[in-house]
């Protein structure tokens, strides 16, 4: 008698342990906006198409503003006498040649301003910091340059 009663005992705990776990598995925010779950086929279908046109609208925006998309210098080469007018935030780094600045750049290597009428230094990366900058020069330079700008001359 005493061994059933340990066994209907036993088998009443188990039941109401059992009971107790159905119910914090049935009562959790599983899956709402409090716990979301997140799938692959919601990664796949909604997630990469919203950030492929995300990207694609970024690099039509980029193309507008006559900016490298591909995040490439171009290759400036400018004969003496001309000059190099420069959108706000162009980058410039000098490889041949010589140039002043006219308007203020800032000389990233060096993490200096370049005051009006200075000479660049080559090989280091110039940021222009407003749309008033230019480079004149005297003799040919070549340049790489990264963003909006155009040659007067």
């Amino acid at each position: 008698m005493k061994k059933q009663t340990i066994t209907v005992i036993a088998a009443a705990l188990l039941l109401i342990a059992f009971g107790v776990a159905v119910y914090a598995v049935t009562s959790a925010d599983y899956g709402t906006q409090a716990d979301p779950l997140v799938t692959k086929s919601y990664l796949d279908q909604v997630l990469r198409p919203e950030l492929d046109r995300e990207l694609q609208e970024a690099l039509e925006a980029a193309e507008a503003q006559n900016q490298p998309a591909s995040g490439d210098f171009e290759r400036v080469t400018l004969k003496a006498g001309q000059t190099l007018r420069c959108g706000l935030g162009t980058e410039l780094l000098l490889t041949a040649g010589t140039a002043k600045a006219r308007g203020t750049l800032s000389d990233v290597t060096a993490g200096t301003a370049l005051n009006s009428g200075a000479a660049l230094t080559a090989n280091h990366l110039y940021l222009t910091a407003g749309d008033d900058a230019r480079l004149e020069t005297g003799e040919t330079a070549e340049l790489l340059v990264y963003g909006t700008y155009s040659v007067e001359g």
